[in-house]
Formats: structure tokens, C-alpha cells, sequence
């Protein structure tokens, strides 16, 4: 009796379970016409078989699970934005009239932000009545992202 590797049908399906594209066709040639043992077979079909679709589990999982991620980093990148134009336009507010806002909507009335700029993640707080504010996001991190504003100089 032949070794295993002395037979041609066995390096037929190898070789043909060797390239991806063929691999299939390797397993029923493996199946049909190699000398091997059932379990043999059934090793190479499972791991064959197993290990690519286990790869193609983990991918689906990983590409699923990461746009969450790269959203809650938008959304923040865009909150940090919001932040950085209230406190801009706090502060020209401050500058123009001589004191702090009392908050968001005062700003949109007065004609320094746009009115239908409506994040309600974003606070706004006085810290000093009309002299000094504090305008402030909470991060998907649940970290906090403040900008003080300019204090208004007394005169």
C-alpha cells in the first residue's frame, strides 16, 4: 500500500485545495478520489472550511462594532466646533456691549449666532452676572469640554 503522499490523487486535491479559488473543487476531488481516512477528510473540510468563515465572522464583527466609534468621534469633533463658535460669539457679544449674555437665545436674538443653530448639548453659563461666562459640551467620553470667555472689563 502507498504512503499518502506517494499518491497522485492526494497532491491532485493539495494542490487543488492549496489555491483559494480552487479550493471547492479540491475538496470534492478530496472527497472523491483521495485515499485518506474519513477523518482525515473531515479535518481538512472543517478547517478548510472553518478558519476562512471564522475570519469572515471577526471581519463582519469589526466592521460593525468600529463605525460606532468613528460617529461618537464626529459628533465630538462637532460639539467641540459648537463650543468654539457660542464662546466666539460670546465674546464679540461681550465686547460689542459691554457685557456677558445671559445665554444662547440672547445670542441668536442679538443677531450673533445663527437662529437655527440648536444644540442643546452645548451650555452656556455665567459664572459673574454679565461679567464672565463659561460655555461647555459633555463629550460621548463623558469627558467635558469648556471654553471660558473673555471677562468684561469694568470701567
Amino acid at each position: 500500500m502507498k504512503k499518502w503522499y506517494q499518491d497522485w490523487r492526494s497532491w491532485l486535491a493539495i494542490l487543488l485545495m492549496f489555491f483559494v479559488p480552487t479550493f471547492l473543487i479540491g475538496v470534492i476531488v478530496m472527497w472523491a478520489v483521495a485515499p485518506w481516512s474519513r477523518k482525515a477528510k473531515w479535518w481538512v473540510t472543517g478547517v478548510g472550511i472553518g478558519l476562512p468563515l471564522l475570519g469572515i465572522i471577526i471581519a463582519f464583527f469589526l466592521v460593525t462594532l468600529s463605525p460606532k466609534k468613528q460617529i461618537n468621534k464626529a459628533n465630538d469633533a462637532v460639539k467641540k466646533a459648537n463650543v468654539q463658535e457660542v464662546s466666539l460669539q460670546g465674546n464679540r457679544f461681550c465686547l460689542t456691549e459691554n457685557r456677558c449674555a445671559t445665554g444662547i437665545q440672547e445670542l441668536q436674538e442679538k443677531g450673533y449666532l445663527n437662529p437655527s443653530f440648536n444644540d442643546v448639548s452645548i451650555g452656556y453659563v455665567q459664572l459673574n452676572v454679565g461679567k464672565d461666562c463659561v460655555v461647555q459640551a459633555k463629550l460621548s467620553t463623558n469627558e467635558a469640554f469648556s471654553i471660558k470667555c473673555f471677562p468684561v472689563k469694568s470701567q
